[in-house]
């Protein structure tokens, strides 16, 4: 593969994969970015976790801590303009009879400098979303973009393009930690502005920030990021690794 000087490397791989069904490369196809600080995040292309080393957020801490699992994932649903909606990524498969994993209208993952891109097809809006790890930061950035749109004819031009629905899922752990130990609780929710502090009580591990925002030229022209508390407690997730 040839690539200029001044392109930077792309690695693409069409959804799903030639030869492969898609059920077998939804979960054994998977991804990892590290910090430089010993924290990571990692999973599958499609989201479901399937190794108690997978999760959004896992930071590097001091002594005793080392590294604990903070944001295990991140459930993302779109809804268009006409009302329909889809699931980005796999369900959380629980219980005796678990969610068959998908990956919504995935039509490409690709790394870019070897980091991860999804990019979906949602009847006409094409939206891509990224995943990085400032250097020697125990912080994760989650970025969503919509990179092209077929509006509806009998939609206005000042209707929101989509809806974007975000909800973190949290297990604060030690990543060795076998997954069959009992779920840490209570957890405590603060709102500082639009940063939002989530902390397990009588613990010692330290607060997880949460910061929702919009950036770029479409700042000014949508409503400001909302943050809706509708907590619920799951206590049997599958990892069938």
């Amino acid at each position: 593969m040839n690539i200029a000087p001044d392109a930077e490397p792309v690695r693409r791989i069409p959804w799903p994969p030639p030869g492969a069904s898609t059920q077998e490369t939804l979960v054994t196809h998977e991804w990892l970015v590290t910090n430089g600080l010993g924290g990571y995040a990692s999973g599958t292309v499609s989201g479901a976790m399937t190794r108690r080393y997978h999760g959004v957020l896992i930071a590097a801490l001091p002594a005793p801590l080392g590294r604990t699992v903070m944001l295990s994932r991140v459930a993302e649903h779109v809804q268009l303009p006409g009302g329909r909606q889809f699931e980005l990524g796999a369900r959380a498969r629980s219980g005796d009879a678990a969610d068959a994993p998908k990956a919504g209208d995935l039509t490409e993952f690709r790394l870019e400098s070897g980091l991860p891109v999804w990019r979906y097809d949602l009847d006409g809006f094409v939206l891509e979303k990224r995943l990085f790890m400032p250097h020697t930061q125990n912080t994760v950035l989650v970025m969503y973009e919509v990179k092209h749109v077929d509006r509806p004819d009998n939609v206005p031009p000042s209707a929101p393009l989509l809806e974007l629905r975000l909800g973190p899922a949290v297990n604060f752990r030690p990543q060795v930690l076998p997954v069959s130990e009992p779920l840490g609780w209570p957890y405590e929710l603060k709102a500082l502005e639009d940063t939002f502090e989530i902390t397990l009580t009588r613990s010692a591990f330290p607060p997880l920030w949460v910061t929702l925002s919009v950036c770029g030229g479409v700042a000014s022209s949508v409503p400001r990021p909302t943050f809706t508390v509708d907590g619920q407690r799951i206590e049997t997730v599958l990892y069938p690794v």
